[in-house]
């Protein structure tokens, strides 16, 4: 995929497989909760500065009242282990969010 822009990989990614980037309403627990019940997998940006670090995450196994960063699984393509959100590499909270869906 492109290097050099957010923007050209997301429509890479739209020209090849026939998928669009769209993004959760804000990148709260509930939100990327919300987008999984609906069948989607949350691809989360969990820290800012310099250093970005995204991961995917696919499942929430907690309970729908409280939520944690603890009960949700995602693949962290650092060591490419499954793992909680909260060890994720770098983890400090999810900053930003992407959704493809099938356009």
């Amino acid at each position: 995929l492109h290097s050099t822009s957010r923007r050209q990989r997301q429509m890479c990614i739209r020209d090849r497989y026939g998928y669009k980037s769209t993004g959760p309403d804000s990148t709260s627990l509930k939100s990327i909760y919300n987008t999984l019940k609906s069948g989607y997998p949350v691809i989360v940006q969990v820290n800012t500065g310099s250093m970005e670090h995204w991961v995917v995450v696919t499942k929430y196994s907690g309970n729908s009242t409280t939520l944690s960063a603890d009960d949700f699984t995602c693949i962290d393509p650092w060591d490419a282990k499954t793992k909680v959100l909260s060890s994720a590499t770098r983890y400090s909270a999810p900053n930003k969010a992407v959704v493809f869906k099938k356009s």
